[in-house]
């Protein structure tokens, strides 16, 4: 299971959530199948820098520390998630959710996330879409 950027971020921070879809995000964490996209990296240090989040720690560290504690690892951004994320931006304008979707078409597993065009667009791409 991929998680997006907001739902990585409340699953960390115990954030308010769907019953279900944090059921199926421990479900995966179990079976050792949770991730982040790699762009998700990027975004929580561009939220930080821009002051829109606060953590307690060095970017690197704090990311390092996020991963192993909420049990995720990082997805590579590989060509064919580049393929899948062109493939995303005919109706995503956002390049990060082009690149979290497109990791979840290429992986071919279920999505997490907030964002309704994310969620319309993962469907149409044949991913399952949890709404968070």
């Amino acid at each position: 299971m991929i998680l997006d950027t907001n739902v990585w971020w409340r699953y960390l921070t115990a954030g308010r959530m769907a019953k279900e879809t944090r059921r199926r995000i421990e479900q995966a964490r179990a079976a050792g199948r949770l991730q982040v996209a790699a762009v998700t990296l990027w975004e929580i240090a561009l939220l930080v820098q821009e002051g829109k989040l606060r953590i307690d720690d060095a970017v690197p560290k704090w990311l390092h520390t996020a991963l192993a504690r909420s049990g995720t690892t990082v997805a590579p951004l590989e060509p064919e998630t580049a393929h899948e994320a062109a493939r995303a931006a005919a109706t995503l304008s956002d390049p990060a959710g082009c690149q979290i979707v497109g990791t979840a078409v290429h992986l071919a597993v279920p999505l997490a996330t907030r964002d309704r065009r994310v969620l319309e667009c993962a469907r149409r791409l044949g991913i399952e879409a949890l709404e968070a």
